[in-house]
């Protein structure tokens, strides 16, 4: 196998975690209302849920 598409396969295995950060604090700020404690639970416990989804289909 290519060294070099290895190298860019790794950075961009790493850079997957960020953007799920950066999704995660959008999120978390962008919800707002009255009940924001339980819907902003909600949309966290979404993105979790489906954050993981890459990771079952990769293994």
């Amino acid at each position: 196998m290519n060294t070099a598409v290895r190298y860019v396969s790794m950075f961009l295995m790493a850079q997957i975690y960020t953007g799920f950060i950066i999704f995660t604090a959008w999120v978390s700020n962008s919800t707002s209302g009255p009940s924001k404690s339980s819907k902003q639970a909600v949309a966290l416990a979404f993105v979790n849920a489906f954050s993981t989804l890459g990771h079952v289909v990769g293994s």
